[in-house]
């Protein structure tokens, strides 16, 4: 009997640690087909409107870095992201709800998608998933691109490779996650 109390107490507290545990889910979804699987990095995408659904479970948001070059997206797992000490002096303001259902396209600055059910505003598409007080899924809707240089590309018009490079971060600022993806269309 004591055996298994113990088994259980253990179960338990590696249940609530793992639980509470910072991640942060990222999915490509194009027509209702997922292309984006934990631990893929390369895909292939229709010229067309995608959304990126964005899981945040016990997070407030992720920075994401979207860019035609693969300047930060080369990184290795091992390197440090450079300047992650300004990250969030570098994220640009973006519209509330994804009215414009763009993505915002920089070699210098970041996005940071963010829900807080507190807030009026946050940069998903309008509607976010409430799982639970802690898991929030939200979807931005992708149909343009808007770069750095104030141009508007619509996704069919796309030509260069979509790198993106996301990431969590604690507070130090310390990285606790990062996911790229690599998108050429087809």
């Amino acid at each position: 009997m004591r055996l298994f109390i113990l088994s259980f107490v253990i179960s338990l507290a590696t249940f609530t640690v793992n639980a509470q545990a910072p991640h942060a889910g990222i999915k490509i979804i194009q027509d209702g087909k997922t292309y984006l699987l934990p631990g893929k990095q390369e895909i292939q995408l229709q010229r067309k409107p995608f959304a990126i659904e964005v899981t945040l479970q016990n997070l407030d948001g992720v920075y994401l870095k979207a860019d035609f070059t693969d300047g930060v997206y080369k990184l290795k797992n091992d390197e440090p992201v450079p300047d992650l000490s300004t990250i969030t002096f570098k994220a640009m303001a973006e519209e509330d709800y994804n009215k414009n259902k763009e993505l915002l396209i920089s070699t210098d600055d970041w996005s940071y998608w963010f829900y807080d059910p507190k807030e009026a505003y946050h940069r998903f598409d309008k509607n976010v998933k409430v799982v639970n007080a802690h898991t929030y899924i939200g979807t931005k809707t992708i149909q343009q691109f808007y770069t750095s240089d104030e141009k508007t590309i619509k996704v069919q018009d796309v030509q260069s490779p979509l790198y993106l490079f996301f990431l969590t971060i604690e507070k130090g600022p310390k990285e606790v996650m990062r996911q790229k993806v690599k998108i050429t269309w087809l």
